[in-house]
């Protein structure tokens, strides 16, 4: 049996377009050299993997109904079969590997990872997802990285070991034109979920920064905004202005106990003046520390009682009419005065 070659020499012998329903198995590479070529995948090809030329690749579900709203998902595995503290169950990395300069501009830039708590089991799949940035070295060593733990804690840190590396949380807003009253940024406190509804979902608290004015070249003027609630939703209780006036709805309560010996100690200091609409109510002594010093009564203080430095005290009727002697009063508060009763005492 012989065979004689009668033909020229054939180009390349395409496959069928169906392959049918067998496993392939390919030892090089695969290309896929047109632009926007597609992967599809699933008997009606609801996912797809699409070429986005010069960019990219598009993941897609093409479903349009009985997906539940979930959009593509993209799950990453591991094969581990013994989860401990730390173990990695899946990275995404950024790289430039190709940049001529080199050294560390090739290293990794940045990944999103989720890593193990602790270990694994029947009752436990606590992780933690990670986000890296690198700076000059690669992501996770001198760079930023923010972590969510399984609790919902957010941290938030700054891989740099020089002095002064810290970490900064910058809330902006897109406002081109910012108004009074406008608001720059907030942090709301809320439990959307309590099952009692009604005033227990509302905001319960908040801190907002709030403009004082309209914005100009000259002017950013802003206040801090404190809010909180009882039984509605969170109003300002306390605000701090641009001017650095503090100023509290309620009351101020402090529990420290250190007894106030100058005007530089105490629980509670100030290094300005001190006014006070109403009664003013000690649990102890009074002091006037300075020399000199002097109580005023009445609405335009006429009456003074004053200090005089290791003598004694100066009481004074400050009226400059005719006839204005300053009276000194003692009386009794005794609704039943009786013989020998005495009714004051210098």
């Amino acid at each position: 049996i012989y065979v004689i070659h009668r033909n020229s020499l054939q180009g390349t012998l395409l496959p069928p377009q169906n392959l049918g329903d067998r496993n392939y198995l390919i030892g090089g590479n695969l290309s896929l050299d047109a632009d926007s070529a597609a992967l599809n995948f699933g008997a009606d090809s609801d996912i797809t993997l699409t070429h986005s030329a010069d960019t990219g690749l598009v993941l897609k579900n093409t479903s349009t109904t009985g997906n539940s709203g979930i959009g593509a998902v993209l799950t990453l595995q591991t094969g581990d079969t013994d989860i401990a503290v730390n173990n990695i169950l899946g990275s995404i990395q950024f790289q430039a590997p190709d940049e001529g300069t080199g050294t560390d501009a090739i290293l990794v830039a940045g990944k999103m990872e989720v890593f193990s708590e602790g270990d694994f089991s029947s009752s436990n799949n606590a992780t933690s997802m990670r986000f890296l940035t690198g700076r000059s070295a690669a992501a996770g060593t001198d760079g930023g990285s923010m972590i969510l733990g399984s609790t919902g804690n957010l941290t938030l840190k700054d891989l740099r070991t020089t002095d002064g590396s810290s970490p900064r949380i910058a809330l902006e807003t897109g406002d081109t034109d910012i108004a009074q009253d406008d608001v720059l940024g907030d942090i709301t406190f809320q439990a959307p979920d309590e099952g009692t509804g009604t005033d227990a979902i509302l905001t319960a608290a908040a801190i907002a920064a709030v403009s004082e004015g309209d914005f100009s070249s000259s002017s950013n003027a802003t206040k801090l905004s404190f809010k909180t609630a009882a039984s509605e939703v969170a109003t300002e209780k306390m605000s701090l202005s641009s001017a650095g006036l503090l100023t509290v709805s309620g009351r101020i309560i402090t529990d420290d106990t250190t007894e106030a010996t100058s005007t530089t100690d105490g629980s509670l200091q100030t290094d300005g003046g001190l006014s006070v609409a109403k009664d003013i109510v000690a649990g102890d002594d009074v002091k006037l520390l300075s020399d000199s010093a002097v109580l005023s009564f009445g609405a335009d203080s006429d009456i003074t009682v004053t200090h005089v430095a290791d003598t004694g005290l100066t009481l004074k009727n400050s009226a400059t009419g005719d006839d204005n002697p300053f009276v000194l009063t003692l009386q009794t508060g005794e609704t039943d005065i009786a013989q020998d009763d005495v009714l004051g005492q210098i």
